[in-house]
């Protein structure tokens, strides 16, 4: 009974550690994004508004995981709407007031470079939650 009891109670314990280690996971924050579709030979440049990012996640470094697929589902929107050849780059942020200013900075820049700029809301195009092998090239 001696032998048993001290490997019993190391059992229990064990057993209600790794329960609590389990419920302190950390609450994944909101990712919001936007992206821009520009062109060298065309003075206009497309924004689309800031979205939270369904299913999104950061890796450890701090960067969007399948961040290019992001990338690719609003260049595939710009073919569909015969934009091609169009370079899309997406920005992104836990906090939506540093995305907001971003976004402003970004617009005066190409307004002072003399682009026109068309912004696309929600209703035009929505990042959607993707899988890696849902977009292909």
């Amino acid at each position: 009974m001696k032998k048993i009891f001290p490997l019993l109670l190391l059992a229990v314990l064990f057993t209600v550690n790794t329960a609590f280690a389990t419920g302190k996971d950390k609450k994944e924050k909101a990712i919001y994004a936007f992206g821009i579709g520009t062109s060298f030979s065309d003075t206009l440049v497309y924004f689309t508004s800031i979205q939270q990012l369904p299913g999104a996640k950061l890796d450890k470094k701090g960067f969007l995981e399948d961040r290019s697929l992001y990338s690719y589902e609003l260049k595939d929107y710009m073919s569909k709407i015969g934009l091609m050849h169009r370079t899309c780059i997406l920005f992104f942020n836990e906090d939506k007031s540093k995305l907001q200013k971003k976004l402003s900075k970004l617009q005066t820049q190409y307004l002072q470079k003399n682009k026109e700029i068309q912004l696309l809301d929600k209703s035009e195009f929505k990042f959607t939650d993707l899988e890696p092998d849902a977009v292909t090239e």
